[in-house]
């Protein structure tokens, strides 16, 4: 009896149950992606649109529910300084380096808060 050449199926019938699985995940994550990518592009055009307080709320809403993007403080922030929220558009883009503390963006939209507010020495 040889067994060169011959193979076992094992491997495949033991891996079908976590491929699938894996496929199932990968299109669930792609869809959140964009549920996500909606949100963000309405929210965007709410500050746009001028309709500040609510774009205030959706985005302090995104960002207190961890949602990923550095976007949500710009978003927030921007809306907060239209309103002459000058403090409240500080805080959210001292909030947002906190967790992204590598974001450019975020370091350079905080220039102007941090004048408005009194903490020019951070601007």
């Amino acid at each position: 009896m040889s067994f060169a050449g011959s193979r076992c199926n094992c491997d495949k019938h033991f891996l079908m149950p976590f491929r699938d699985g894996l496929v199932a995940l990968i299109g669930m994550l792609g869809l959140t992606a964009n549920l996500f990518a909606a949100d963000l592009e309405q929210t965007r055009k709410l500050l746009l649109n001028g309709d500040y307080a609510e774009c205030i709320q959706i985005a302090g809403k995104s960002i207190d529910d961890r949602v990923f993007g550095e976007d949500w403080y710009l978003l927030k922030a921007e809306a907060e300084l239209q309103t002459g929220e000058y403090q409240a558009a500080f805080d959210t883009i001292s909030g947002g380096l906190t967790r992204y503390a590598w974001s450019i963006r975020l370091r350079q939209a905080g220039i102007e808060p941090a004048r408005m507010s009194g903490h020019a020495a951070q601007g």
